[in-house]
């Protein structure tokens, strides 16, 4: 089953966001995985309000799930007030983080706090191969690096 999360908001008017949310099968288990593939609002003005609804609606996909989840994305937590909402939505479905390092090499807001812009969050999963780092965004492939885990169903 997919979901398709397009925000109500737009970016500068013209831009909306989408988040995909898609279940999988597990071979011999009863629960579905829940896999979220997000990109969240970069660009509002004054408040956080957009960028909260986008989180409310992953965050009652999450916590309606019971099997094990994981949400990647771009989150666009840019600054310590995103961030602060971004974990408050996964810390209430009791995802982790694979990266909690503020000194790694995840992609960083240039505008806002030099917040790491890009996670994985996971559930009910056991990392099996640590997370890793690309580095696409010194050679221009993009503009952000890639991220990659491992995961086992224990």
């Amino acid at each position: 089953r997919r979901t398709a999360l397009v925000s109500q908001h737009r970016e500068f008017g013209l831009t909306p966001k989408a988040s995909l949310a898609t279940t999988y099968p597990i071979a011999g288990h009863a629960p579905r995985l829940l896999v979220i593939n997000a990109h969240l609002l970069n660009f509002e003005w004054l408040t956080l309000d957009d960028y909260a609804d986008q989180l409310a609606a992953i965050g009652a996909l999450l916590e309606q799930h019971a099997g094990p989840i994981i949400l990647a994305g771009d989150m666009n937590s840019r600054s310590p007030a995103r961030t602060r909402l971004l974990e408050k939505t996964v810390h209430q479905a009791g995802l982790k983080a694979v990266f909690d390092g503020t000194d790694d090499a995840r992609t960083r807001a240039v505008i806002g706090g030099d917040q790491p812009l890009d996670h994985i969050y996971y559930r009910g999963l056991s990392i099996i191969t640590p997370g890793r780092i690309g580095a696409e965004a010194l050679t221009d492939v993009s503009d952000h690096n890639s991220l990659s885990v491992r995961f086992a169903y224990p």
